[in-house]
């Protein structure tokens, strides 16, 4: 597993594509899609989320620190 890169606050970025999905808009609050399309908002700065797909519901677990 490579090691996450420091993400940039105005684009979108895609981590491992079949088993990670962070997103960041460009007001810095951490979206979150699920397999649905359906975009979720964390509004709190500063914090990512992963999508794992081994898990029971796909859960979303935090990540860390974006910047």
């Amino acid at each position: 597993m490579q090691d996450t890169p420091h993400l940039q606050p105005s684009y979108t970025t895609i981590l491992h594509t079949i088993n990670i999905l962070v997103f960041n808009n460009i007001r810095r609050n951490w979206c979150r899609m699920a397999d649905d399309l359906s975009i979720q908002t964390h509004r709190e700065e500063n914090t990512m989320y992963y999508l794992s797909r081994n898990t029971q519901k796909n859960s979303w677990r935090e990540l860390g620190t974006g910047y």
